[in-house]
């Protein structure tokens, strides 16, 4: 029940404009323009977190808007993210830092 209400509380905070701001941003890396892998991982999991959620879009209702996932999806490819999740778990499983 909470999860779902911080979810919902998460979803309603990050309209359309603030995730293309945050996925532009985590392609993008640090002022050097160097990939950071844990923001990228970082913002890929969050979106993956509200994957099938409708993204707030305003004047629009959430039938026309697109979901966390579909606009993730790329950025989820491009980094191979589920890649890097299977072995974040493995390492927490074994009690080692991640990344290495």
């Amino acid at each position: 029940c909470h999860s779902r209400v911080s979810r919902q509380w998460v979803r309603d905070m990050l309209t359309l404009d603030k995730v293309q701001r945050l996925l532009e941003t985590a392609r993008r890396g640090d002022c050097d323009g160097q990939c950071v892998p844990e923001h990228t991982f970082a913002a890929s999991l969050l979106l993956a977190n509200l994957c099938e959620l409708r993204i707030a879009v305003v004047g629009t209702d959430a039938e026309n808007s697109g979901t966390f996932g579909y606009l993730a999806d790329d950025l989820w490819h491009e980094d191979d993210f589920f890649v890097a999740m299977a072995a974040c778990i493995a390492a927490s499983a074994r009690k080692e830092p991640w990344p290495p």
